[in-house]
């Protein structure tokens, strides 16, 4: 059986930094739940002039904390 790769749920652009929004479902005392979890990825040329890519992944209620370091 052939496996297919996982895509993002959705994906949301701004320039050169891009925000992938992923679902997982897990069990939380017997019951199943979704998790969601977002992969911010900013796109940049290296010194070589190469496309290059930075990966962050956080969970929505690390937002705030991210938009605070961010400011």
């Amino acid at each position: 059986m052939s496996q297919q790769a996982r895509r993002p749920d959705k994906v949301i652009k701004a320039g050169k930094i891009r925000a992938s929004i992923w679902s997982q479902r897990v069990e939380n005392r017997g019951r199943a739940n979704v998790r969601h979890s977002i992969a911010l990825e900013e796109s940049y040329r290296d010194r070589d002039n190469q496309w290059q890519s930075s990966r962050l992944h956080v969970f929505p209620e690390d937002l705030p904390r991210l938009e605070l370091v961010i400011r």
